[in-house]
């Protein structure tokens, strides 16, 4: 065989070996494409829910108790909210004592905020503590209960729950008013154990 043959028999051989490997050769799966991620200040982020005001039927208000404590009666005010979903509680800024007419024996000076809002759960309740102290008026008629304003100008009215009456506290000075102190942490949670002394002074006057 001459050499042309030999070269002729070679490639052929060559070309049958490459076309066999391509045939058994497995072509390479394609990578799936990654999700890229949504950077949170995008359209496509999902911004957290805002928290609104609690309104006032959002609210049930009460008064659970009132205790004497060195010559003032404090009251316990729970509220509860009732509205179904989370809201903020507004920080007291004035306090207001009704007797059973409505009337306003006794009401707050200023609108200055005690504490701060508090964000309240559906369901959760919060507590105030309102102390009133120099009593030197007539004892009001029928049940009292406590209006409460909040920042926002949400306003709630606490009324006692039952068996709960206000025995008016002394008269340590004629002269002098009839002063409500609210306690100087604002709310707190309802199962919170307060300080009685740890309250605001010259809260309020009559």
């Amino acid at each position: 065989m001459d050499r042309h043959g030999m070269l002729r028999i070679c490639a052929a051989a060559f070309a049958t070996a490459v076309v066999l490997a391509a045939c058994s050769s497995t072509p390479a799966a394609t990578p799936a494409p990654t999700a890229s991620p949504v950077p949170s200040g995008s359209p496509g982020a999902s911004a957290p829910a805002s928290v609104g005001s609690c309104a006032d039927t959002d609210l049930d208000a009460t008064i659970t108790g009132w205790d004497g404590a060195a010559g003032s009666q404090i009251a316990t005010i729970e509220v509860k909210n009732i509205g179904g979903a989370t809201c903020d509680l507004g920080a007291p800024t004035a306090e207001q004592l009704l007797d059973g007419l409505g009337q306003l024996p006794v009401m707050s000076t200023g609108d200055k905020a005690v504490g701060t809002d508090m964000t309240l759960a559906s369901d959760k309740s919060a507590q105030l503590l309102v102390r009133v102290a120099n009593w030197c008026m007539a004892k009001p008629s029928d049940q009292v209960s406590i209006g409460v304003t909040l920042t926002g100008g949400t306003s709630i009215v606490a009324e006692p729950t039952k068996n709960v009456t206000f025995q008016p506290p002394a008269c340590n000075g004629s002269k002098q008013p009839t002063t409500l102190d609210v306690q100087s942490a604002g709310w707190t949670a309802a199962t919170a154990t307060v300080d009685r002394d740890a309250l605001s002074s010259g809260r309020a006057a009559a």
